[in-house]
């Protein structure tokens, strides 16, 4: 019988070390995800001192689209521009993309920029043209992007002249109209 009370002994201490692992890798985990979707509390005590506002002049960038040309937004655009940030895994950002050309038929003048993570494992989109796909974590950061589909239009002095969530192509068209 003594045999068995130290088999029993041994098996409940292993239990009890891949139940504390176990509890660790799980808290981890948590602490880990919890970090990665923090998001900033409506009374901005989160927010840092360059937060994105409307009338602020947008961040200047300078990255390469899909289709290996640079794209830079410049201050002195005799255009506006339109920001369009998405995600691969965004259902409603694949199919606002190949409708953002329609947006032209209206402002034939108005650059449409698609902006979606780095993601090398991602496959290839279909980019209707006038659309530039920029493929870059920065800009995601660096216009403080929490949801997607999220667009920012940006006036011709390079000023951030609205910006939001939108969700159909109809959303954004009426928004250009009432911000022309």
């Amino acid at each position: 019988m003594s045999t068995w009370m130290i088999v029993s002994n041994v098996l409940l201490w292993c239990v009890l070390l891949v139940q504390m692992i176990l509890f660790f890798a799980v808290t981890r985990s948590v602490s880990e995800m919890v970090k990665r979707f923090q998001m900033s509390t409506p009374g901005g005590s989160n927010l840092s001192d360059k937060s994105i506002v409307l009338g602020q002049k947008a961040p200047l960038f300078s990255e390469q689209d899909q289709r290996g040309e640079i794209v830079t937004l410049r201050r002195d655009a005799d255009h506006r521009t339109l920001l369009l940030f998405t995600l691969d895994t965004c259902v409603a950002c694949q199919k606002l993309i190949p409708e953002l050309p329609q947006l032209l038929k209206d402002e034939p003048n108005l650059r449409l920029i698609a902006i979606a993570q780095e993601d090398l494992a991602a496959p290839d989109k279909q980019v209707p043209p006038g659309v530039s796909l920029i493929r870059c974590n920065w800009l995601m950061e660096q216009y403080e992007i929490k949801q997607t589909p999220y667009y920012v239009l940006i006036d011709q002095d390079g000023r951030i002249a609205d910006m939001g969530a939108a969700v159909k192509i109809r959303e954004i068209a009426g928004l250009l109209d009432k911000t022309a």
